[in-house]
């Protein structure tokens, strides 16, 4: 499999795994073992990703465009993982939760792909944030991929030909970072509400 393959994949399937496992994360907030399982799986999973992309792409991409995108599939990851967890402080149904997680995941993801003719007259700001909060353009991005002027893409959407900028690596990790701490801030304040809200109530019993 070639290292553009892969990343692709790889950035793909974390677009899909992580607002799930950001749900499964909250909902183990008071079973600290399942918790610490959960947490063990998804470290050896961005481990395994990270030494299948390093034996697939060894002699095809350099070790610094490798660092580069596997450090953003990974922020990218923490972010998402933010938005479950953050759904899942908003939604009292697991599945509402998940749902909205994942249907938010995919919009970012595969939004930009989607536009169709309408991408030739959005704003350059407007575009360029589009690419942005995809992961997959970002990890496609940072590994060195010109993922608009692939043939199948350069037929099929007018963004390849147009104005438009990929975002670096820094850029997109530093916002993905950015956003993941403020839903994380946002899950906490709410939880936190809650569970004090419980209190009062058993107080009050």
């Amino acid at each position: 499999m070639s290292s553009a393959n892969w990343i692709l994949i790889e950035a793909s399937a974390a677009t899909l795994v992580a607002p799930l496992c950001g749900v499964m994360l909250q909902l183990a907030e008071r079973r600290l073992r399942v918790r610490r399982t959960i947490q063990v799986f998804i470290v050896l999973g961005v481990a395994v990703a990270g030494s299948g992309a390093i034996i697939s792409s060894a002699s095809r991409l350099s070790f610094v465009l490798l660092v580069q995108s596997q450090a953003t599939v990974v922020c990218a990851s923490i972010a998402l993982g933010a938005l479950g967890a953050y759904s899942s402080s908003i939604f009292a149904d697991v599945l509402d939760a998940a749902g909205a997680s994942l249907a938010l995941s995919l919009v970012a993801a595969a939004g930009v792909f989607l536009t169709g003719p309408v991408a030739a007259d959005m704003p350059t700001t407007l575009v360029d944030w589009m690419l942005l909060a995809s992961p997959i353009v970002s990890a496609a991005s940072a590994s060195g991929i010109d993922l608009f002027r692939s043939a199948f893409l350069y037929e099929r959407s007018p963004i390849a030909h147009r104005m438009f900028s990929y975002p670096t690596w820094i850029e997109a990790c530093t916002v993905y970072l950015l956003l993941a701490t403020s839903l994380s801030a946002a899950a906490f304040v709410r939880i936190s509400a809650r569970s004090r809200s419980a209190s009062l109530d058993v107080g009050r019993r």
